[in-house]
């Protein structure tokens, strides 16, 4: 939601006529589009079940005149492809934002189908590739890379929310190391757990602050009680602070002193850019393609994954000003460079319009 946020005014300001549809789950900025002046649809295809909702949103993109529906990810691979087969959208395109391959096999076969009427897929970082290679009929298809975006006209450098009193009391002046995302098993915030519990151990001027944000799925719900129980048992609630979902996370994240990412799997993690933007070191495993988010010893290090190695870097770059302050000016550089939503957005439209012309029989 918050790339398409990012997204729609910059193609709307390039002259695509851009609007959003979405299937299930809370619309968490919903009233962001509003405000925006966003056109955005919603069919509820738990309600509706499967088969009334795909004539229903067929119905819709017939009556909007649609050329070109592109699938951002996850299920809209399958029901908003689905939908625009119906509606004979001359233009159809899947998007996936993760290296991982689709887990379930009956969900594979559905999104290899919608490959025949498909023309390409648009992937945000080259090691979504891996993901990709698990659909059939991929032979013919393209696959286009398109980078992250983000607005730094509404960041200044330096400028940030003031954040929550009580999380500020309980930071009580200590380094803070931070990470953000959802409530996910791929996220791996047992090895945020790890590395804290770890140099809880040596020192006390160091804490953890983990904003996680659970969505409507009885899997993350799980997932974030048993992190709170392991927190607990643990006796580490000193030293570790489970806020779970807060708003607009992203604009308080320069008020924590470093970006831990122990992430096991990604496409491009939106949290690590927006801790860069925030103009924070960068600490992360070596999840996705790091090239555009870490360039080591300059911004920040990555790491094969161990509590030891990660330990050790967080703590190198606290106990250094001067790296610390150098690490997060270089963050914010890479971030204006490698993810301006204006260069995505351009992008993104020239793909748009390469594909309907190729659709079109057109040079």
């Amino acid at each position: 939601e918050h790339q398409i946020l990012r997204l729609m005014p910059r193609l709307l300001e390039l002259g695509l006529n851009v609007e959003h549809f979405y299937h299930g789950g809370p619309h968490y900025l919903r009233s962001r589009f509003d405000t925006g002046g966003l056109t955005s649809h919603f069919i509820d295809l738990r309600a509706n079940g499967r088969f009334r909702f795909i004539s229903d949103a067929a119905a819709l993109f017939s009556a909007r005149g649609y050329e070109i529906v592109h699938a951002f990810g996850g299920t809209a691979n399958l029901y908003e492809r689905w939908a625009a087969v119906r509606a004979g959208i001359p233009v159809i395109l899947g998007g996936w934002r993760s290296r991982r391959p689709e887990k379930s096999l009956l969900l594979r076969l559905l999104y290899s189908l919608f490959n025949r009427w498909s023309g390409a897929w648009i992937i945000n970082s080259p090691t979504n590739a891996v993901a990709l290679d698990a659909f059939l009929g991929m032979k013919r298809l393209r696959a286009y890379i398109l980078p992250n975006a983000f607005d730094f006209d509404g960041n200044p450098s330096g400028q940030h929310a003031i954040l929550p009193k009580e999380i500020a009391d309980w930071i009580a002046g200590r380094w803070s190391v931070v990470m953000l995302g959802r409530a996910e098993e791929s996220k791996n915030y047992d090895l945020f757990i790890d590395v804290a519990a770890s140099i809880a151990q040596k020192r006390k001027d160091i804490c953890f602050v983990l904003i996680a944000s659970t969505d409507h799925t009885r899997r993350s719900r799980v997932l974030e009680q048993r992190l709170r129980k392991r927190i607990s048992d643990e006796e580490l609630s000193s030293f570790i602070l489970y806020t779970g979902r807060l708003d607009d996370a992203a604009s308080l994240l320069g008020n924590f002193s470093i970006f831990l990412f122990t992430s096991d799997s990604e496409g491009c993690p939106n949290a690590v850019i927006e801790a860069m933007a925030a103009g924070l070191p960068i600490v992360m495993t070596r999840s996705t393609d790091t090239g555009l988010l870490v360039s080591e010893g300059e911004n920040g290090y990555t790491s094969a994954g161990s509590v030891e190695e990660l330990s050790r870097l967080v703590e190198s770059i606290l106990d250094d000003e001067e790296t610390r302050a150098r690490f997060g000016e270089r963050s914010r550089d890479l971030a204006e460079r490698n993810f301006d939503s204006a260069d995505s957005a351009w992008l993104l439209a020239r793909i748009y319009l390469k594909e309907w012309d190729l659709a079109m029989g057109r040079s």
